[in-house]
């Protein structure tokens, strides 16, 4: 500005330009002094914003032309950010210096310098080159989608790693593909996809999702999902998830821990299988080692419930068949923490139209005296320990999605 107001060193260029070229320029000075720290990036690019904001409400169909090659360098890359991310009609121009070196351009009068300029010859070569901004929007755009991996949304990573697709190598595109299966419960497509992105097999334990014993590899897989869904904030979808693992846990914790084999006392082992005294009856009649485990299991379900009826299995009622069994007090707490939140919280997050933050779960762990609840987080411990007690885990670990998305992020 000091130039231009010393000796007008910008408008008399394009006064002379408009009288060689026979064009009449409106000239607009938009004042920028109030900024003097030249290197500050945010600075120039709210400044830079907030005219070209005008300029685009002012001439809505114009072509605008931003000059990326003059400036400071925060200036320069402002625009450049501006041209690549702005919803404007933007055209970067870049323009090299005619002999290849930019250097500051000696103080001679204007008027000296117009006469000097080489571009006014006939014949000249224009230097002016359009910037295409494609490796910016491509950088951004991989950034946005490693933000989407940390946050596990394999879903929006995808979509916009689609948009750059010719940008990213194939195995990049299939990491982030078996990442979006893999939250999906489409654990075997998670499987396939995540070797042809070329995962170490062994260490991510690849092939074990095809082997005939994939239930524990289900449930090891759901457990995680829904540590995703704590991480994720996602409180009621979590809380609406735990009845299913948990019964099937429970099952499994008393089936192979315990050696309780609680589906012979069930009608439908193999779909929804239910309860049944009839059934329990006959073990107590056998009076044998059977017999007495029967008899102990009826009394704990009389002495919980009143007098017992057929019910289907759920968490309730193994949560009471392993307390009547289990020696150990630290799990027979986790368990009863672990029911407490299905029938306090749960219930209401699936039927009724409620907000859930980690305080409620925390509150609807909490024993009859308000106290030992658990957050969420330690809700997801508590379901992992007892996964491992029961020998669950046949794969992987805990911290197999960090893991996996470390590997994704560093294929793009």
């Amino acid at each position: 500005q000091e130039k231009q107001n010393k000796y007008q060193r910008y408008t008399k260029v394009i006064e002379y330009l408009d009288k060689s070229l026979g064009t009449d320029t409106q000239i607009v000075r938009l004042d920028g002094s109030k900024i003097d720290s030249v290197y500050k990036f945010d600075l120039y690019y709210e400044e830079f914003e907030k005219y070209l904001k005008q300029i685009k409400n002012d001439y809505p169909d114009a072509e605008i032309l931003l000059n990326t090659s003059s400036g400071s360098p925060a200036m320069k890359s402002a625009l450049q950010v501006i041209a690549a991310l702005g919803e404007g009609n933007y055209k970067a121009i870049q323009v090299p210096a005619p002999n290849k070196v930019n250097h500051e351009p000696p103080e001679i009068p204007v008027d000296d310098m117009w006469k000097e300029n080489k571009d006014n010859e006939k014949g000249y070569k224009d230097r002016t080159e359009v910037s295409t901004h494609l490796q910016l929007i491509t950088k951004f755009k991989k950034e946005i989608i490693k933000k989407h991996i940390d946050q596990y949304d394999y879903h929006a990573a995808f979509e916009v790693a689609k948009d750059i697709k010719n940008s990213l190598s194939k195995e990049a595109l299939k990491g982030i593909e078996a990442a979006k299966e893999r939250l999906s419960l489409n654990y075997l497509a998670y499987a396939e996809l995540f070797k042809e992105a070329g995962a170490d097999i062994e260490k991510f334990e690849l092939d074990e999702y095809f082997k005939n014993e994939n239930k524990d590899i289900k449930l090891y897989e759901y457990i995680l999902s829904l540590d995703v869904k704590v991480k994720r904030e996602e409180y009621a979808d979590f809380v609406r998830s735990i009845s299913p693992i948990l019964r099937d846990i429970f099952k499994l914790y008393a089936e192979r821990k315990l050696n309780i084999n609680v589906l012979k006392y069930c009608d439908k082992p193999n779909s929804e299988p239910r309860l049944k005294l009839k059934k329990i009856f006959k073990y107590i009649e056998k009076g044998d080692e059977e017999g007495k485990e029967a008899q102990i299991i009826l009394d704990a379900l009389n002495k919980e419930f009143g007098k017992f009826t057929d019910s289907a299995l759920a968490a309730s009622n193994l949560t009471v068949i392993i307390e009547a069994f289990e020696t150990n007090k630290q799990i027979i707490e986790m368990i009863k923490t672990l029911r407490r939140l299905e029938k306090n919280v749960r219930n209401i997050a699936a039927h009724q139209v409620v907000s859930i933050n980690d305080e409620k779960i925390k509150e609807g762990s909490s024993d009859k005296e308000g106290k030992n609840g658990k957050t969420s987080k330690q809700i997801v411990q508590m379901i992992q320990m007892i996964a491992q007690k029961a020998k669950i885990t046949k794969v992987g670990n805990w911290n197999s999605y960090k893991d996996m998305n470390e590997y994704i992020k560093g294929l793009i």
